[in-house]
């Protein structure tokens, strides 16, 4: 669920879902940087 699907009702509740939006954005930045990192080592050796 990102950003775009969410209906705001209350503000709490907007701002838990974009805290974890952009944690699981981040997250998977990070498991796709260290992925290519991988690939990149393997295919110089």
């Amino acid at each position: 669920m990102g950003l775009d699907e969410y209906e705001v009702r209350s503000w709490h509740g907007w701002f838990r879902h974009v805290t974890f939006s952009m944690f699981a954005m981040a997250f998977l930045t990070a498991l796709r940087a260290n992925g290519e990192e991988a690939v990149l080592k393997k295919s110089l050796s």
